[in-house]
């Protein structure tokens, strides 16, 4: 239920407020002004400047895309890494699983470094400029798909068993909690 002065304050700002199943507020989730509580239920706390929550979303799409970013660089980079010495001299002799990627490497050095190029232009356009939902979905998609990639090259190719996807997955979570955590307040 909305206290009286939360319901003024919301007719005054001109936004609605709906409750499901008359489930009660809930605490705010880290600096967020958006809590969800009860099935379909989010509340959007409006006393806060209007741009809070748009600022807010912004800092998690950025600190996705540059995980992302992180992670295709990465994987392109293990993949040259772990090329052999005979790929440099015959392209023929790439070492790659993604057909796709493949048909790129066999090209040659510099056309598979002009598709990277792209490919990560085309990816990080992708991830700014998707509304933020589908932006998500679409660098979780390429977060998942190049951490699997990068890790398999770790396992097989560097012979590090699981130890290396685990230490790879350690330092891109601890890379992806930073930006999420909460602000400590500031004190004068």
């Amino acid at each position: 239920m909305l206290e009286p002065a939360d319901s003024q304050l919301l007719a005054q700002s001109g936004h609605r407020l709906t409750t499901a199943f008359g489930a009660k507020r809930t605490p705010w989730f880290g600096n967020c002004p958006v809590s969800i509580s009860g099935p379909f239920r989010v509340c959007i706390d409006f006393r806060q400047a209007p741009f809070a929550v748009l600022h807010e979303c912004l800092e998690m799409k950025n600190g996705l895309r540059w995980l992302v970013l992180f992670v295709i660089v990465f994987d392109f980079g293990i993949t040259i890494l772990g090329q052999p010495s005979s790929y440099w001299h015959n392209p023929q002799a790439a070492d790659e699983g993604n057909p796709f990627f493949r048909w790129f490497m066999i090209q040659g050095s510099l056309c598979y470094l002009a598709f990277i190029i792209t490919y990560i232009a085309v990816v990080m356009s992708l991830v700014t400029l998707l509304p933020k939902q589908a932006a998500f979905i679409t660098g979780l998609t390429f977060l998942l798909s190049h951490y699997f990639a990068g890790s398999t090259w770790l396992s097989y190719h560097f012979h590090l068993g699981m130890t290396g996807p685990i230490i790879y997955a350690f330092i891109l979570s601890i890379a992806w909690a930073m930006p999420l955590r909460p602000k400590e307040p500031k004190l004068d």
